[in-house]
């Protein structure tokens, strides 16, 4: 602490950390003579801390407690073990602060039931932690759109929630500065901290701020004033506009908000790059990814006793896959030899040994037992060397002995019934036809 209690220094880093840039700015006012209102900005490595107090308790009270309540937050964020999670975190140092200030008002009856309120965010890993005790608030910024991320540990504000009072009676009631929860008021004092985080994206913007300037600037005028500039002119202008409208109180604005950083060499350009800084496992960029994807990975003989064993397996497959066919195919040829001989076989039994029906199983030709059989049966039916006796007899052949009524092979020797050619075929050798139909007249004379 220093002895002006009038002018606190701003807060300016000229550096970004994780990401974000910080502006924390405090003025007097134009009433108060001096500056009970403090402010703090705090880093770690992996972690960064803004702190907003606002002082209440008569004319040294409240210099004293957010002074005391901002330098414990300090030591204890500093000298964390990092066993706590942020909500845990932020919970025990609100819970230290409020035991020093205790401590300390009741060693000094100068600076009984002072105490102070408390807004902090804790940004850790792109990610923001909210807690609050008494009415300084805490917004949020995106795109455009302002919501209040805390709410007014307040008696006004106990009697909204209830349906009492409304919004716009809130604004002059007399009760208004009465605080319901702040940093030193009891023993067993606890912050109300933010459930779940609230993940940043580029461009959000965070302000604290104590009720110097919610009190006198509407929300809507904050969400013009901190949608556009820089953040550090915004947080100008908004204390600006409360002082131009009487200022009747200390007006404290921290400011925080995540920007693009600075591209690294060798990496991709981007608050990315920043805050993938803090996590154990770097990303590849572009070049890097694509080459890993195409690169494999593991023990070269690995792979090639693998692709050598796939090739000896398909190989393995392929010739199963064709001794198969081809054994089928053979197969198929067996089945239709036999099929056809059993077919041939039972015809043959059909049709007899000695012939066949006109016009069925032509183009068979008869085993050679049937050829024997048929031809022996042709050599009795020729009338051959017995007929020439009968013409040189006693008698006179032109009167007596009438050849073509004893000798008529038309009658005796008919082939046409017993040797049918047209149902065997096979004219060559067994039909022959000038020999079955026996000797002419003309052939008898000359005998």
């Amino acid at each position: 602490m220093t002895d002006d209690r009038v002018n606190i220094a701003p807060i300016l880093p000229d550096d970004l950390h994780q990401g974000c840039r910080v502006v924390a700015i405090s003025d007097v006012g134009r009433v108060r003579e001096e500056n009970q209102d403090y402010m703090g900005y705090f880093r770690l490595d992996s972690a960064q801390l803004l702190v907003v107090a606002d002082g209440m308790g008569g004319h040294s009270g409240g210099y004293e407690a957010s002074r005391i309540a901002v330098d414990t937050i300090r030591t204890a964020f500093v000298g964390q073990d990092g066993s706590h999670t942020p909500a845990e975190l932020l919970a025990a140092m609100v819970r230290e602060a409020n035991a020093c200030v205790r401590e300390v008002a009741s060693a000094n009856a100068h600076f009984q039931g002072m105490g102070s309120t408390v807004v902090m965010v804790l940004v850790e890993d792109g990610q923001a932690w909210f807690a609050h005790v008494g009415d300084s608030r805490a917004y949020h910024l995106r795109g455009g759109e302002l919501r209040q991320m805390t709410v007014d540990h307040s008696r006004v504000n106990r009697m909204i929630q209830a349906g009492l009072l409304s919004p716009e009676a809130a604004e002059d009631h007399p009760m208004g500065h009465i605080l319901e929860r702040s940093v030193g008021c009891a023993d067993d004092v606890e912050a109300e901290v933010s459930m779940q985080p609230l993940p940043l994206q580029f461009g959000d913007r965070i302000i604290l701020c104590s009720d110097g300037l919610w009190g006198t600037v509407g929300d809507p005028e904050i969400r013009e004033i901190f949608g556009s500039g820089t953040l550090q002119s915004a947080v100008e202008r908004s204390i600006g506009v409360a002082l131009v409208r009487g200022a009747d109180d200390n007006t404290t604005v921290g400011a925080l908000e995540l920007v693009v950083a600075e591209p690294q060499p060798g990496t991709g350009s981007g608050v990315g790059d920043t805050l993938r800084e803090t996590n154990t496992v770097k990303a590849p960029v572009a070049g890097e990814r694509d080459a890993a994807a195409s690169a494999p990975s593991g023990n070269p003989k690995l792979w090639i006793a693998g692709a050598v064993l796939v090739l000896v397996i398909a190989g393995l497959a392929g010739y199963l896959w064709w001794s198969k066919g081809s054994n089928s195919g053979e197969q198929q040829d067996s089945d239709r030899v036999e099929s056809e001989s059993q077919e041939e076989d039972n015809k043959g039994g059909e049709l007899g040994i000695e012939g066949k029906p006109d016009g069925i199983g032509r183009g068979l030709k008869p085993d050679s037992k049937d050829k024997k059989k048929r031809k022996q049966r042709k050599q009795r039916k020729r009338p051959v060397a017995p007929v020439a006796p009968v013409a040189t007899g006693d008698d006179d052949t032109s009167g007596d002995d009438d050849t073509s009524g004893d000798d008529d092979t038309s009658g005796d020797d008919d082939t046409s019934g017993d040797d049918d050619t047209s149902g065997d075929d096979d004219t060559s050798g067994d039909d022959d036809t000038s020999a079955d139909e026996g000797l002419r007249p003309t052939e008898l004379e000359l005998l």
